[in-house]
């Protein structure tokens, strides 16, 4: 599941950036996973339509719309959530926490 969000990533990066990954435990021993580039900010109105199944701002390209869906899906199955930022000073992370007590 994060190599699809790592793909996702390099897809949308600016060109001669590079794609961070970061995986850290939480206080309360939950598992948190961040995908982090620097690329074209995700405006606020397709911020809480990026989950949604079908949509894509890539269909010219081959976009689906079904990867980030399927993201949300097996993290909410195990009682997870999600996370979102996107501005120009500090990039797009798309993050997702599992686990813990």
């Amino acid at each position: 599941m994060p190599l699809l969000g790592i793909e996702n990533a390099q897809q949308h990066a600016a060109p001669e950036t590079r794609v961070e990954v970061y995986v850290a435990s939480t206080e309360s021993g939950a598992l948190r996973t961040s995908v982090k580039n620097f690329g074209a900010v995700i405006s606020k109105a397709n911020q809480s339509k990026v989950w949604d199944r079908f949509f894509t701002t890539r269909g010219d390209s081959g976009g689906s719309g079904l990867g980030l869906p399927i993201v949300k899906t097996v993290v909410q199955a195990h009682g997870g959530t999600l996370e979102l930022s996107s501005s120009a000073e500090q990039g797009t992370v798309f993050s997702f926490v599992i686990g813990g007590g």
